[in-house]
Protein backbone atom coordinates (compact mmCIF):
# COMPACT_ATOMS: atom_id res chain seq x y z
CA UNK A 1 0.00 0.00 0.00
CA UNK A 2 1.60 3.24 -0.90
CA UNK A 3 1.10 6.15 0.99
CA UNK A 4 -1.29 8.26 -0.81
CA UNK A 5 -3.62 4.80 -0.06
CA UNK A 6 -3.48 3.40 -3.58
CA UNK A 7 -2.75 0.38 -3.87
CA UNK A 8 0.96 -1.15 -5.96
CA UNK A 9 -0.30 -3.61 -8.48
CA UNK A 10 2.92 -5.57 -9.56
CA UNK A 11 1.08 -7.65 -12.02
CA UNK A 12 0.00 -11.25 -13.19
CA UNK A 13 2.61 -14.08 -11.83
CA UNK A 14 4.92 -15.52 -14.31
CA UNK A 15 4.80 -18.46 -16.52
CA UNK A 16 7.05 -20.60 -18.35
CA UNK A 17 6.80 -19.67 -21.79
CA UNK A 18 8.34 -22.61 -22.96
CA UNK A 19 5.12 -24.66 -21.86
CA UNK A 20 2.05 -24.88 -24.32
CA UNK A 21 -1.00 -23.61 -23.33
CA UNK A 22 -3.38 -26.69 -21.91
CA UNK A 23 -6.99 -26.49 -20.85
CA UNK A 24 -8.00 -23.63 -18.46
CA UNK A 25 -10.74 -22.55 -16.37
CA UNK A 26 -11.95 -18.71 -16.77
CA UNK A 27 -10.01 -17.73 -12.77
CA UNK A 28 -6.73 -19.20 -14.68
CA UNK A 29 -7.28 -17.31 -18.06
CA UNK A 30 -7.71 -14.33 -15.58
CA UNK A 31 -4.78 -14.70 -13.61
CA UNK A 32 -2.29 -15.30 -16.60
CA UNK A 33 -1.82 -13.54 -19.33
CA UNK A 34 -1.76 -15.45 -22.87
CA UNK A 35 0.66 -12.98 -24.40
CA UNK A 36 3.62 -13.68 -22.10
CA UNK A 37 3.07 -17.32 -23.53
CA UNK A 38 2.54 -16.73 -27.07
CA UNK A 39 3.83 -13.87 -27.48
CA UNK A 40 5.30 -12.64 -30.81
CA UNK A 41 3.82 -9.88 -33.39
CA UNK A 42 0.47 -10.75 -35.65
CA UNK A 43 -0.08 -8.82 -38.73
CA UNK A 44 -3.60 -9.55 -39.00
CA UNK A 45 -6.78 -7.25 -40.63
CA UNK A 46 -9.13 -5.31 -38.09
CA UNK A 47 -12.26 -3.21 -37.80
CA UNK A 48 -11.86 -1.34 -35.29
CA UNK A 49 -14.72 0.53 -33.48
CA UNK A 50 -14.41 4.17 -32.87
CA UNK A 51 -18.47 4.48 -31.23
CA UNK A 52 -18.63 4.51 -27.04
CA UNK A 53 -21.60 2.87 -25.67
CA UNK A 54 -21.59 3.10 -21.93
CA UNK A 55 -22.76 0.11 -20.22
CA UNK A 56 -22.07 -1.81 -17.08
CA UNK A 57 -19.97 -4.95 -16.53
CA UNK A 58 -21.17 -8.43 -15.71
CA UNK A 59 -21.62 -8.34 -12.15
CA UNK A 60 -19.08 -11.18 -10.51
CA UNK A 61 -19.21 -13.28 -8.18
CA UNK A 62 -17.82 -14.01 -4.74
CA UNK A 63 -15.22 -16.67 -7.03
CA UNK A 64 -14.42 -13.98 -9.79
CA UNK A 65 -16.76 -15.41 -12.09
CA UNK A 66 -19.84 -13.84 -13.83
CA UNK A 67 -22.80 -14.27 -11.58
CA UNK A 68 -24.47 -14.51 -14.93
CA UNK A 69 -24.47 -18.11 -17.10
CA UNK A 70 -23.02 -17.03 -20.66
CA UNK A 71 -26.56 -17.97 -23.04
CA UNK A 72 -27.35 -16.74 -25.98
CA UNK A 73 -29.27 -13.13 -26.74
CA UNK A 74 -32.57 -14.80 -26.66
CA UNK A 75 -34.08 -11.86 -29.24
CA UNK A 76 -31.52 -10.60 -31.33
CA UNK A 77 -30.97 -13.54 -34.24
CA UNK A 78 -30.84 -14.59 -37.84
CA UNK A 79 -34.11 -15.24 -39.56
CA UNK A 80 -33.03 -19.07 -39.94
CA UNK A 81 -31.79 -19.65 -35.87
CA UNK A 82 -33.78 -22.36 -34.14
CA UNK A 83 -33.41 -21.64 -30.34
CA UNK A 84 -34.13 -24.14 -27.17
CA UNK A 85 -35.93 -23.09 -24.07
CA UNK A 86 -32.28 -22.88 -22.54
CA UNK A 87 -30.75 -20.44 -24.51
CA UNK A 88 -27.66 -22.73 -24.90
CA UNK A 89 -28.68 -24.30 -28.22
CA UNK A 90 -29.34 -22.62 -31.54
CA UNK A 91 -29.72 -24.70 -34.95
CA UNK A 92 -30.02 -23.11 -38.53
CA UNK A 93 -33.27 -24.09 -40.09
CA UNK A 94 -32.68 -23.67 -43.87
CA UNK A 95 -29.93 -22.47 -46.15
CA UNK A 96 -26.76 -21.46 -45.30
CA UNK A 97 -26.65 -18.28 -43.82
CA UNK A 98 -28.80 -15.85 -41.92
CA UNK A 99 -28.09 -17.20 -38.66
CA UNK A 100 -26.43 -14.64 -36.59
CA UNK A 101 -26.42 -14.91 -32.89
CA UNK A 102 -24.55 -13.01 -30.04
CA UNK A 103 -24.18 -13.84 -26.41
CA UNK A 104 -26.85 -12.75 -23.91
CA UNK A 105 -24.57 -10.21 -21.50
CA UNK A 106 -20.95 -8.93 -22.28
CA UNK A 107 -18.34 -11.26 -21.69
CA UNK A 108 -14.94 -10.35 -19.78
CA UNK A 109 -11.17 -10.01 -20.88
CA UNK A 110 -10.25 -13.76 -20.93
CA UNK A 111 -13.30 -15.32 -20.36
CA UNK A 112 -13.49 -18.58 -22.87
CA UNK A 113 -16.55 -18.58 -24.82
CA UNK A 114 -16.72 -22.78 -25.16
CA UNK A 115 -19.02 -24.02 -28.01
CA UNK A 116 -20.14 -27.59 -28.95
CA UNK A 117 -20.32 -28.15 -32.80
CA UNK A 118 -23.60 -30.58 -32.41
CA UNK A 119 -24.27 -30.19 -36.28
CA UNK A 120 -22.51 -30.45 -39.65
CA UNK A 121 -23.85 -29.95 -43.16
CA UNK A 122 -21.84 -30.96 -45.54
CA UNK A 123 -23.58 -29.91 -48.83
CA UNK A 124 -22.22 -26.18 -47.80
CA UNK A 125 -18.81 -24.68 -47.70
CA UNK A 126 -17.40 -22.53 -45.83
CA UNK A 127 -18.02 -22.99 -41.19
CA UNK A 128 -18.47 -20.83 -37.81
CA UNK A 129 -17.82 -17.79 -38.11
CA UNK A 130 -16.93 -16.13 -34.14
CA UNK A 131 -15.87 -13.00 -32.88
CA UNK A 132 -17.24 -10.25 -30.79
CA UNK A 133 -19.30 -6.85 -30.92
CA UNK A 134 -19.47 -3.76 -29.03
CA UNK A 135 -22.99 -3.32 -29.90
CA UNK A 136 -25.40 -4.54 -27.58
CA UNK A 137 -27.32 -7.25 -28.95
CA UNK A 138 -30.84 -5.90 -27.19
CA UNK A 139 -30.54 -2.16 -29.12
CA UNK A 140 -30.04 -4.37 -32.39
CA UNK A 141 -33.50 -5.12 -34.06
CA UNK A 142 -33.28 -8.51 -35.44
CA UNK A 143 -34.43 -7.60 -39.04
CA UNK A 144 -31.35 -5.00 -39.48
CA UNK A 145 -28.73 -8.35 -39.50
CA UNK A 146 -27.33 -8.72 -42.63
CA UNK A 147 -27.04 -12.70 -44.15
CA UNK A 148 -23.44 -13.04 -43.23
CA UNK A 149 -20.96 -11.68 -40.47
CA UNK A 150 -18.46 -11.86 -42.73
CA UNK A 151 -17.93 -9.81 -44.42
CA UNK A 152 -21.35 -7.75 -44.10
CA UNK A 153 -21.08 -7.19 -40.35
CA UNK A 154 -17.46 -6.81 -39.49
CA UNK A 155 -17.47 -3.93 -42.52
CA UNK A 156 -19.99 -1.76 -39.93
CA UNK A 157 -18.29 -0.47 -36.82
CA UNK A 158 -18.07 -2.18 -33.90
CA UNK A 159 -17.96 -5.44 -35.21
CA UNK A 160 -14.97 -8.14 -35.34
CA UNK A 161 -15.44 -11.82 -36.49
CA UNK A 162 -13.37 -14.58 -38.34
CA UNK A 163 -14.38 -17.79 -40.26
CA UNK A 164 -13.01 -20.90 -37.87
CA UNK A 165 -10.94 -23.22 -40.30
CA UNK A 166 -12.98 -25.93 -42.13
CA UNK A 167 -11.19 -28.51 -40.84
CA UNK A 168 -12.00 -27.73 -37.57
CA UNK A 169 -16.08 -27.79 -37.85
CA UNK A 170 -16.22 -31.14 -37.25
CA UNK A 171 -19.59 -32.60 -35.72
CA UNK A 172 -18.60 -32.75 -31.82
CA UNK A 173 -15.59 -30.63 -31.96
CA UNK A 174 -15.52 -28.05 -28.81
CA UNK A 175 -13.83 -24.55 -29.51
CA UNK A 176 -12.87 -21.92 -27.02
CA UNK A 177 -12.44 -18.61 -27.93
CA UNK A 178 -11.93 -15.16 -26.27
CA UNK A 179 -10.03 -11.75 -26.06
CA UNK A 180 -7.07 -10.42 -24.01
CA UNK A 181 -6.61 -7.18 -23.26
CA UNK A 182 -4.48 -6.08 -26.26
CA UNK A 183 -7.76 -6.73 -28.46
CA UNK A 184 -6.18 -10.28 -29.65
CA UNK A 185 -8.45 -13.40 -29.79
CA UNK A 186 -7.56 -16.56 -29.71
CA UNK A 187 -9.10 -19.59 -30.12
CA UNK A 188 -8.61 -23.55 -29.65
CA UNK A 189 -10.06 -26.64 -30.34
CA UNK A 190 -10.63 -29.78 -27.82
CA UNK A 191 -7.62 -29.84 -26.08
CA UNK A 192 -4.98 -28.22 -28.77
CA UNK A 193 -3.01 -25.66 -27.68
CA UNK A 194 -4.17 -21.60 -28.25
CA UNK A 195 -3.62 -20.18 -31.49
CA UNK A 196 -4.03 -16.61 -32.63
CA UNK A 197 -7.27 -16.07 -34.50
CA UNK A 198 -7.42 -12.42 -35.15
CA UNK A 199 -6.38 -8.60 -33.29
CA UNK A 200 -8.03 -4.88 -33.56
CA UNK A 201 -10.49 -5.33 -30.80
CA UNK A 202 -11.16 -2.45 -28.98
CA UNK A 203 -11.20 -3.55 -25.61
CA UNK A 204 -12.44 -0.57 -23.73
CA UNK A 205 -16.03 -0.80 -24.36
CA UNK A 206 -18.21 -3.93 -23.44
CA UNK A 207 -18.32 -7.05 -25.87
CA UNK A 208 -20.81 -9.27 -26.67
CA UNK A 209 -19.72 -13.02 -28.42
CA UNK A 210 -20.45 -13.28 -31.91
CA UNK A 211 -21.52 -16.51 -33.29
CA UNK A 212 -22.66 -16.70 -36.96
CA UNK A 213 -23.90 -20.73 -37.47
CA UNK A 214 -23.05 -20.72 -41.17
CA UNK A 215 -22.08 -23.27 -43.98
CA UNK A 216 -20.92 -26.14 -42.83
CA UNK A 217 -21.93 -25.47 -39.43
CA UNK A 218 -25.74 -26.36 -38.66
CA UNK A 219 -26.25 -26.20 -34.89
CA UNK A 220 -23.60 -25.54 -31.83
CA UNK A 221 -24.27 -25.83 -28.11
CA UNK A 222 -22.78 -23.08 -24.76
CA UNK A 223 -21.15 -25.09 -22.47
CA UNK A 224 -20.27 -24.02 -19.22
CA UNK A 225 -16.44 -23.21 -18.01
Amino acid sequence: MLASGRSLFLGPPQRDPGKALGPTKFSEAVAYSFADSIGGSFPVTSHRCHHKQKHCPPVLSAGGLPATPLLFHPHTKGSQILMDLSHKAVKRQASFCNAITFSNRPVLIYEQVRLKITKKQCCWSGALRLGFTSKDPSRIHPDSLPKYACPDLVSQSGFWAKALPEEFANEGNIIAFWVDKKGRVFYRINDSAAMLFFNGVRTADPLWALVDVYGLTRGVQLLGE
